[in-house]
């Protein structure tokens, strides 16, 4: 019998040497290997060979009509070219797929979304346009649907096109490429129409169950159903961490209620709006100047005398300042106001002799520089108008704030010419210029008449940034208006430095006037206009913040909530004044309650109303118990937290596969709650999030939705990760030098570039489900605006408080009465108002994470980005609590949302993981009990719990490849412990466990996998512990017993150093004793720096090796680094060896143990004797269980008996031959030590050989005791059955 040769050198026999049989051997050959080919790696190079397919395919549609003519074979040639270059067959079906949808997909459906946008045929004209490119891409190896189920003959038109040649292969491949347009065009015309059908049928499907769901909830729900949305997180906490607060577990602390809380979000979100708006102004300033002078329209003097320009219109005090600080109030007003006039004369002169606004992409009217700085000063100019009405005590929008008169009258009086004086030994720490400290010292001595000496200590003080000095204080005063600098004593107690340029000089002072670069000045400015908008917008929003604080407790009855203001009067009633102001009321156990009165200065509109000691400071925001840790920590733990914060960024923002996760995991958060937007829909609130990321004109452009989505709360610097990393880097940099070095890499391009992305991509997941919830909510509005609408914003309840309804104890509005009392925009606001507080509820959103976590887990050394599971779990109950909220209301559109809101809660949780992995077992053939078998035994611990979906198997079915679908989804978190509980339940029943002891640990290691986040170690304490303890928490060694101290030190270190490295890193560090440093540092490559290296150098893939010599699959390694997917290719051979290896380390310590036992030289009884051998054997047991368990599942796993049998002797394990039958042999005892411990002791001997210890390794352990009582109840069952045999 013949024997044929494969390409990779196997052999196998052949029947004949016939062509179709060594085609049809080749073709089984292949097929047997497509379990093992890499899927990933597959359909990366089949998204390449598809873009081959593109240009061979309209090569061949110009090339035809030659051929056809002429007779020429023109076509061939290009046909012949390509496949030279040819990347290969797919080897898997998701590969084939690619290909199809690359070659067809991109071009066509390009061509047709183009299309489809011109006249009421869009969609015909889609679909013929689809179809014309789709011929026009087609190939000669194109199967076609009239192929596959029409065609007989055997022969593919690849091979039918071979054998011709000239006019006729022309006339035969024009005839394939018009099929392939026809069938195209078909499938482009039906499928959206066939989709729309599938999604109208669901949504009936669910409209239609909608009125019984509602019915049943209304029935089971309480009352007074505000408990569900407002006391959740209270709840769920309450049963977990009863030793704690429940105000420590909602996000609004120890406010009274949730309102209350959001009106403190409500601040800012005007604030951050305020600021964003200034700053994308200057942002698109900057860029249009750039943009000019890179072109050479203008030069850099130009640039710099229009930005200077752009400062004295802005703030012309800062020039006047300088040149003329002892001038009198008159002298500088009039100066101001020229010196602004000349300013916006000459920026408007620039830009109209300059600079071409068209070129640019930008519309003069709306976008030109004089216009962006007009409206950026009318802001300012806005609110320094506010603080002086709210501070009029004759206006009618008094609202307490009261200002010094000097302050008062320096406002008005500078109105559009001042702005707040930063200093950037303040800002940034900045060191100061010895030659500026002695000009600054000098004029302090000629100013205060003082000496040398005394003016160095003055100017000494001036220069430590701390509470006093600090301008950027986040406490809101009239004072934080001033210049920001006012000494509280010493010489210069009450004085400003308005007089003493040179000391501002050199403190740093911001100010464009000084910079001799126009990028500094127009940075300089635009940073005193950013803060001088976000402190006026600050102090307003605190006076607004009070007022509504005063409104939500006047209507709190109307919506299901408590008062939590009273009057003295209403105190007078019940208790005496004390001295100090306060009333103390005593319930009926004696337990007192003290209620503390607000003041005018502090509170605002709250002036002279009392509440409770803790809502007193939670309105003042005073320190809570929990706030009350201060941010001033020691050196050594800033240290600590700040290796936290760097290996958690290293981790996110520097890591190709996170940011690539976490933009994936984006629809996610809207389909929690049933939200399935339109592709249009998502593109938008991507391009709006990302937005000013590559080019700051965006942001210009789309000013009005990102200054709604900032007002909502939508764009913030990002989620749950990030917002926590970078606060504790944050809290680590204030409190230690080296910390705040390291994190100065945020300064740089690319790693800015990269927090701007990951932060931005944080967005898009809030503004999507935002957009979504919008339109949503407007189109159910359309349909019924008589119907009551559940209310959960703040906003909308202080609006619209005089039409608000109590409903089932919650506040709820009906929409109709909006329009009749307010118009049709106040219905916009009520929508947008809405949509944004149920974003804000069910979207990661750091501002929103609750106390417990924010002031003290994410402080301590434990867990790693602990702020997601915790914003995972109030999402999820936020969720479903608004669903049910929704579900009972009395508006049957609304009732539509809940439901459809309550069905994508259980998809995300649960429906779609399943559904995947059942389509993934249909697809590769998979059994169940394979995947249960690979996660039992063979999986990494992360693995086990994870949602793990067959991509790949062999012939035999035995999976190849697993997709672990938990790293894209978010809600997979929940999952897992219910996964456990289903684990541990099955193992409990296998292992014939008791069922207590089955619900005590499905329990436990279900609250183990729940918190486990919270818990576990940091990523750099953990890997510290496992440097010392020389093993990782998966088993794999670093370092060995062997080494030496100096050795084991350098290997511990080097793996820490390995675990904080950023994702992102090339290369490893090891110790290598070989490396020529003094410190054994050895640099290993990543496979995906290989990868790239090893292609880009035509090396071939054969010759792409990782560290140990294993062939690299280059095209799967840069997907997985591109797309941020994970492949799991189960490791059974090497796997069941280090299990082998761990049973064989549990046999030699029991008998060990054992032994020790019987060398102890006390007077060991043979009680204790007996009692130890019983005990080492039941450890043993456990451990051979678990191993033949794993031998059990290899099996299951396609692992041969003699493949197994290898690795069990590998790793030395004694009797393997009865533990791969399933026997356990028990310990032999060694009958000279047996002997040896009875000596000198007047005790019978003792006799170990006649304790039956045999028995299957299933089920429990049998200990003697139990095996008498299993005999005894066997023999008594065999005479009753005896008794009745003989009739007895």
């Amino acid at each position: 019998m013949p024997i044929y040769q494969f390409e990779d050198g196997s052999q196998t026999f052949i029947p004949d040497t016939n062509p179709e049989t060594i085609e049809k051997v080749k073709k089984d050959y292949e097929l047997s290997k497509k379990g093992q080919a890499s899927v990933l790696g597959d359909i990366g190079t089949q998204a390449v060979r598809g873009f081959q397919k593109i240009g061979e395919g309209l090569l061949t549609t110009a090339a035809t009509p030659v051929d056809l003519f002429f007779d020429t074979d023109l076509t061939q040639s290009i046909v012949d070219h390509y496949k030279k270059v040819d990347v290969g067959e797919a080897k898997t079906t998701a590969g084939e797929v690619t290909r199809y949808l690359v070659q067809f997909g991109l071009p066509g459906f390009g061509t047709a979304g183009a299309l489809s946008k011109f006249g009421k045929l869009g969609k015909f004209k889609s679909a013929i346009g689809a179809g014309v490119v789709d011929g026009a891409v087609a190939t000669d190896d194109v199967v076609t649907l009239q192929d596959t189920f029409l065609n007989t003959n055997s022969e593919s038109d690849e091979q039918r096109l071979a054998r011709l040649n000239g006019s006729e292969a022309a006339y035969e491949r024009l005839k394939n490429k018009i099929q392939v347009g026809l069938e195209g065009g078909a499938i482009v015309f039906g499928a959206p129409l066939a989709l729309k059908l599938a999604g109208k049928v669901g949504g009936a499907a669910l409209d239609t169950v909608t009125p019984a769901a509602s019915y049943i909830a209304k029935t089971l729900a309480p009352k007074n159903f505000k408990q569900i949305s407002d006391q959740v997180d209270e709840d769920q906490t309450k049963i977990l961490f009863n030793i704690f607060k429940p105000e420590n577990f909602r996000f609004f602390g120890e406010s009274p209620d949730k309102l209350v809380g959001q009106t403190k979000y409500m601040r800012l979100g005007m604030v951050n709006a305020v600021q964003n708006q200034v700053d994308n102004t200057f942002n698109g300033i900057t860029n249009v100047i750039s943009k000019a002078v890179n072109s050479g329209t203008i030069s850099q003097d130009t640039a710099l005398r229009l930005t200077r320009s752009i400062e004295d219109y802005m703030f012309p005090k800062i020039r006047i300042d300088f040149q003329n600080p002892g001038a009198d109030k008159a002298v500088k007003q009039a100066e101001a106001k020229k010196i602004q006039e000349e300013a916006f004369e000459s920026i408007k002169k620039i830009e109209n002799d300059y600079i071409d606004y068209k070129s640019v992409g930008l519309d003069y009217e709306t976008n030109s520089i004089s216009n962006l700085l007009q409206n950026n000063k009318s802001i300012i100019e806005d609110f320094s108008q506010k603080i002086l009405d709210y501070s009029d005590a004759n206006s009618k929008s008094f609202m307490n704030l009261f200002l010094p008169d000097e302050l008062r009258d320096e406002i008005a009086e500078n109105m559009g010419m001042y702005g707040t004086r930063l200093y950037r030994r303040y800002l940034d720490n900045a060191q100061i210029n010895p030659e500026l400290k002695e000009s600054a010292i000098k004029e302090l001595q000629e100013q205060l008449t003082i000496g040398s000496k005394e003016a160095e200590s003055v100017f000494n003080e001036l220069a430590v940034p701390g509470p006093k000095n600090k301008v950027s204080s986040t406490i809101e005063t009239p004072r934080l208006l001033e210049e920001g600098l006012r000494m509280e004593k010493g010489i210069l107690k009450g004085k400003t430095l308005t007089n003493l340029p040179a000391t501002r000089r050199a403190l740093g002072e911001v100010a464009g006037y000084l910079s001799g670069d126009w990028q500094k000045a127009i940075k300089n400015t635009q940073l005193v206009a950013s803060l001088t908008a976000k402190k006026q917008a600050n102090l307003v929003g605190k006076q607004e913040m009070f007022k509504n604080i005063k409104t939500l407790d006047e209507v709190a009855e109307q919506t299901g909530g408590a008062k939590f203001l009273k009057t003295e009067q209403e105190l007078l009633q019940q208790a005496r004044k004390s001295e100090d102001g306060t009333f103390r009321i005593f319930d009926s156990e004696g337990r007192p309650t003290t209620y503390r009165k607000f003041k005018a200065e502090d509170a605002g509109a709250l002036d002279g109303m009392y509440a409770t000691e803790k809502t007193y400071n939670a309105l003042l925001g005073a320190s809570s118990d929990l706030a009350a840790n201060s941010d001033i920590i020691s050196k050594a733990y800033a240290s600590l937290l700040g290796v936290k914060a760097a290996a958690q960024y290293g981790k996110t923002v520097l890591s190709g596969g996170a940011q690539v996760r976490n933009f994936t995991s984006i629809p996610f958060f809207s389909l929690l709650n049933g939200n399935l937007g339109s592709t249009g829909r998502f593109i938008d609130s991507v391009s709006t999030s990302f937005a000013g990321l590559l080019d700051p004109k965006t942001r210009l452009l789309k000013k009005d939705i990102i200054e709604e989505l900032t007002e909502q709360g939508m764009l913030q610097k990002g989620g749950a990760q990030l917002g926590e990393t970078l606060e504790l880097a944050r809290l680590a940099s204030d409190n230690s030098e080296w910390v705040k070095g390291v994190f100065k890499i945020r300064d740089s391009a690319p790693v800015k570039f990269a927090e701007k992305a990951y932060g931005m991509t944080d967005n898009a997941g809030r503004v999507y489900n935002y957009l979504n919830e919008k339109t949503r909510f407007r189109n159910a509005l359309a349909k019924n605006l008589d119907g009551e609408v559940p209310i959960d914003s703040a906003k909308n309840i202080i609006e619209f408080k005089d039409l608000i309804k109590s409903s089932r104890g919650s506040a709820a509005i009906k929409p109709r009465d909006i329009i009749n009392n307010y118009g049709e925009e106040a219905l916009e606001r009520f929508i947008r108002n809405e949509a944004g507080e149920i974003t804000a509820n069910t979207v990661q959103n750091y501002q929103r994470i609750v106390p417990i976590v924010k002031d003290v887990i994410r402080r301590l050394p434990l867990g790693n980005f602990v702020a997601f599971p915790s914003e995972i779990i109030r999402n999820t109950y936020n969720a479903l609590g608004r669903g049910v909220k929704e579900l009972t209301s009395n508006n049957s559109e609304m009732q539509k949302i809940g439901m459809r809101r309550l069905t994508g809660a259980v998809a995300t949780t649960s429906a779609i993981p399943v559904g995947l992995q059942s389509l993934g077992q249909l697809l590769t053939g998979v059994s169940k009990d394979a995947i249960d078998a690979y996660k039992r035994s063979f999986a990494a611990p992360w693995d086990r719990t994870a949602t793990l979906v067959p991509i790949a198997s062999d012939k035999n079915g035995t999976p190849t490849q697993f997709f672990n679908f938990s790293y894209m989804n978010p809600y997979d978190y929940l999952a897992r412990p219910m996964t456990r509980v289903i684990q541990e339940y099955e193992n409990g029943v296998r292992d014939e466990e008791s069922l207590s002891k089955i619900a005590l640990d499905a329990f436990g290691n279900a609250t183990l996998e729940m918190f486990q986040s919270f818990a576990e170690p940091a990523f750099s304490a953990q890997a510290v512990f496992e440097a010392v303890s020389g093993k990782t928490s998966t088993g794999r060694k670093v370092w060995n017993e062997g080494d030496t101290l100096g050795d084991q030190t350098a290997k511990g270190f080097y793996h820490v150093i390995n675990t904080l490295l950023p994702t992102a890193t090339p290369f490893d560090v090891a110790f290598d004793p070989t490396a020529k440093n003094a410190i054994g540092l050895g640099i290993k490559s990543k496979n995906f720096g290989r990868a790239i290296i090893g292609s880009t150098n035509g090396k071939g893939e054969d010759k792409i090796l990782d560290s140990r010599g294993n062939k690299i699959d280059v095209a799967e390694t840069l997907v997985q680094a591109f797309s941020g997917i994970k492949v799991v290719r189960p490791q059974i051979e090497r796997t069941i060896k280090y299990r082998a290896f761990e049973a064989q380390r549990a046999i030699r310590d029991t008998t060990n143990e054992f032994n020790s036992i019987l060398r102890s030289t006390d007077s060991t009884s043979a009680q204790r004797v007996l009692q130890g051998y019983i005990n080492e054997n039941e450890d043993r047991f456990l451990a051979l269980r678990d191993l033949y368990t794993a031998i059990e599942d290899a099996r299951k796993l396609g692992l041969s008996d003699s493949q197994i049998e290898q690795q069990l002797k590998s790793a030395r394990v004694a009797n393997y031959k009865d533990v791969m039958r399933g026997i356990f042999k028990p310990i032999e005892a060694n009958v000279d030590l047996v002997s040896a411990s009875r000596s000198g002791i007047q005790q019978p001997v003792l006799d170990l050989s006649g304790i039956e210890m045999f028995q299957d390794l299933t089920g429990q352990f049998i200990t003697p005791q139990r095996r008498k009582e299993m005999t005894r109840a066997a023999q008594i069952l065999r005479e009753e059955e005896e008794d009745k045999l003989i009739g007895t």
